[in-house]
């Protein structure tokens, strides 16, 4: 199986199956991440992060050339990985995407489009809201915060905000209930903060 590899001194991963834009015979070949290798790559704290933390390996199967036996390309080993020539950093803003409130567990889990650092999240820009009235969350803990940056942010309110969402909202298996990020409240890996952003869900609550 063919296989080209991002490295550097912390890590490596290996690329999967993505889109290749270019023709037959073309010197250069623009490589488009499969979503499930972005995700990956930005679970890394360090890996392709910058330019200095950006160098690619390759085997000989990656790609060859139009010979009528064709010639592999010459390997590159992970010891001598190739460093990376031009670096664009990442600019784009983290989505959040949607979320469950679990009333049994007291745990609200909200969930992103790529991963975002659980150290940056700022619990008072929480809105938690039943169509009438809105609580904004003062304080709380993440679970299993050594995993810093993920997808899935697993947090546990404060007891007095637990003890405020159950007293205060109307909230069943089906109600329809929303939560708010504020500008700010949570940030990727490369420092972009989420925008204001409401997610409103209808059985989103675990009772």
């Amino acid at each position: 199986q063919s296989q080209a590899t991002l490295t550097n001194t912390t890590g490596s991963l290996s690329l999967s199956v993505g889109s290749i834009l270019a023709a037959n015979g073309s010197k250069t070949l623009i490589l488009t991440f499969a979503p499930a290798d972005v995700i990956a790559v930005k679970t890394f704290s360090q890996l392709a992060s910058s330019q200095n933390t950006t160098y690619l390996s390759m085997d000989a199967s990656v790609v060859s050339d139009l010979a009528t036996f064709p010639n592999h390309v010459t390997p590159i080993p992970a010891a001598s990985a190739l460093a990376v020539s031009s670096y664009t950093p990442d600019t784009t803003k983290p989505i959040f995407v949607q979320f469950t409130l679990d009333l049994n567990a007291d745990q609200l889990v909200l969930t992103f489009n790529e991963p975002v650092r659980k150290s940056s999240l700022i619990f008072s820009g929480i809105d938690i809201g039943d169509g009438s009235l809105i609580i904004s969350l003062s304080n709380g803990t993440t679970i299993n915060p050594s995993t810093n940056l993920a997808t899935v942010v697993q947090i546990v309110p404060a007891r007095s905000d637990i003890e405020k969402i159950k007293g205060n909202l109307l909230l069943t298996v089906t109600s329809e209930v929303y939560v708010q990020l504020d500008n700010g409240t949570i940030q990727d890996r490369a420092g972009n903060f989420i925008a204001s952003t409401n997610v409103t869900e209808t059985g989103a609550i675990v009772p």
